[in-house]
């Protein structure tokens, strides 16, 4: 594992944000790796649609350039999105105009206790060292009864 400055440096050039912004709204990706990313997406997408009634509040952790937030967003959810890397919000803020996205840390999640409907979490937990504290801090903003 890597510590989380050098998981926000991989994250935070303009290379990487924009290859990232780039796979993930591709509908038939051309790389075996882009279309992992594309896969997880939309599987994610059918699951919250399958279980999350339309309306309501998710937050998306390890949100990247915000494609994922957008489509939620599209689909009629209430989306707020954190990420590491101060570089993905921006590009997401910009390229989006949405502005519910924040840099944040998953391990310190700045939201109130029992705020979220729903957590999505796509490709963050195989960076982190350990996965307590950021699984202690998802279950803290969940609303009592809901899915992660």
């Amino acid at each position: 594992m890597r510590p989380k400055n050098q998981v926000r440096d991989l994250f935070s050039s303009s290379a990487t944000v924009r290859r990232f912004a780039t796979a993930y709204k591709e509908k038939a990706a051309v790389s075996f790796r882009d279309q992992n990313l594309v896969s997880r997406k939309n599987f994610a997408l059918r699951l919250l649609q399958n279980a999350v009634p339309t309306g309501s509040k998710i937050l998306d952790v390890g949100c990247g350039a915000g494609v994922f937030i957008v489509e939620l967003i599209q689909h009629g959810y209430d989306v707020w999105g954190i990420d590491l890397s101060e570089a993905m919000i921006k590009y997401a803020r910009e390229s989006s105009g949405i502005q519910r996205f924040r840099v944040g840390d998953i391990e310190n999640l700045e939201f109130a206790d029992n705020t979220f409907d729903a957590v999505t979490c796509l490709r963050v937990i195989e960076y982190l060292d350990r996965g307590e504290a950021a699984l202690r801090e998802i279950w803290r903003v969940l609303k009592p009864g809901v899915r992660l």
